[in-house]
C-alpha cells in the first residue's frame, strides 16, 4: 500500500489542501497495522490540531516506530465525518509527526 504523508500540514482543512496537490510527491509505501474509528469529540480535536497530544496512540507507539522492508508501520482513523481516511505515522511521539491518505 502507499500513502501520502506529511509533516507540514497541522489540521484537517491543511491536509484536505494537501490532497489537492500531492500528486506531484512520491508516495511513502505503508502497512496499515490497525484502523480505527474515533468517537466524534475525540475525531473533532484531532482534526482541529494534528500536533496536539493523542492519548488515543499510545496503544500503537511502540509499533509504529518500526520500518519493516521500507514500509511506515501506520495506522488508520475511518468515520464518516472524513472524506476520506486519514493514516497516521507517529513515530514513538503522542501526536503524528505524518499525517496522510492512501494513493
Amino acid at each position: 500500500m502507499y500513502a501520502y504523508m506529511t509533516s507540514r500540514v497541522h489540521n484537517y482543512n491543511e491536509l484536505i489542501e494537501y490532497s489537492k496537490k500531492c500528486q506531484k510527491t512520491k508516495p511513502i509505501q505503508v502497512n496499515i497495522i490497525e484502523k480505527i474509528c474515533l468517537e466524534n469529540e475525540e475525531l473533532l480535536l484531532f482534526l482541529s490540531d494534528f500536533k496536539k497530544d493523542q492519548k488515543w496512540l499510545i496503544p500503537y507507539i511502540k509499533q509504529m516506530n518500526m520500518i519493516d522492508s521500507g514500509k511506515w508501520q501506520c495506522i488508520m482513523i475511518t468515520s464518516t465525518l472524513l472524506k476520506f481516511p486519514i493514516v497516521i505515522y507517529s513515530n514513538m511521539c503522542l501526536y503524528p509527526q505524518y499525517v496522510g491518505f492512501l494513493q
